[in-house]
This record gives C-alpha cells, structure tokens and sequence, in this order.
C-alpha cells in the first residue's frame, strides 16, 4: 500500500557476529584468492568499442604533444633553427626516429580513418560502427607498417 506520509518509526533487525583477527585475516585471502582482477582480460572479452576509445584518445593525446611541440619550438622570439635541430636530433637516434615516425603514421591513419567512417556510420545499428572501428585501426596500423619500413 502506497502512502504519502512518511514513516516516523522504523525497526531494523541487526546481526551481530563476532569474528577474531585471524579468521577474519583467513575469510580476506580466501575472498582475494576468488575475485578474478579488473578488468580480468582472461575472462572477459575486451569489446572493441573500449579499445576504440582507448586508441581514440591515445592517439589525440600523441598528436596534441607533438603538435604543441611543434609550435612552441617555432615561436617567434626562437631562432628559427630550434625546430630544424629538433627534428634532426630526432632522427640522429633510428630507435627514437622509428617510434615518432611509427606514432605520428598510426595516429593520423587511425584518427583519419575513424573521423571518416564513424560519423557516416549508423548509431542505430552496431554493426556498423563497429565495422567503422575495426577499419580505422586496420588503416592506422597499415601505415604505421609503412611508415616504419620506409625508413
């Protein structure tokens, strides 16, 4: 029965149950040993859909550094061989060189491809978008292969 007046007494039965230190110690590691780790990649099947924002926002976040480095080594105030002497530095190292061009080549074959595909792509069915995904990171990593062997 529903009733707009709220209730003024309550009576709650509570359980007591008086556990020593070290079977209380006992019960944590028996529940520690069953609980399987977050987010237990052996157990659950990580979705696509996470792993494209994982990528999405990895991605941004190379390009945004890379960029804003970008700029702020050619500021006006700078000589204008900061940059030049930069990007030779980088290229000095073939390790160094290999994982920037690697990264630069992924980042925008993955961002390009996905900002193309997911916006045409239908929200209601999931097929699709998840398709868009799988193509984008396809392509990113297609030309981060390219990339590094055209070194």
């Amino acid at each position: 029965r529903h009733t707009s007046m709220p209730y003024l007494f309550a009576v709650r039965n509570l359980d007591v149950k008086v556990v020593s230190a070290a079977e209380n110690t006992k019960n944590s590691e028996t529940l520690a040993s069953q609980r399987p780790i977050s987010p237990a990649f052996g157990i659950y099947k990580f979705p696509l859909a996470g792993l494209a924002s994982g990528a999405q926002r990895a991605t941004g976040f190379a390009l945004i550094l890379g960029w804003t480095t970008a700029g702020l080594l050619s500021l006006p105030g700078l000589p204008v061989t900061v940059l030049p002497i930069f990007i030779e530095g980088i290229k000095s190292v073939p390790i160094i060189h290999a994982t920037v061009k690697a990264g630069v080549a992924f980042s925008f074959g993955y961002h390009g491809t996905k900002n193309y595909f997911m916006p045409r792509a239908d929200p209601l069915n999931i097929v699709n978008v998840h398709r868009a995904a799988t193509y984008a990171i396809l392509a990113g990593i297609s030309l981060t292969g390219v990339a590094v062997f055209m070194i």
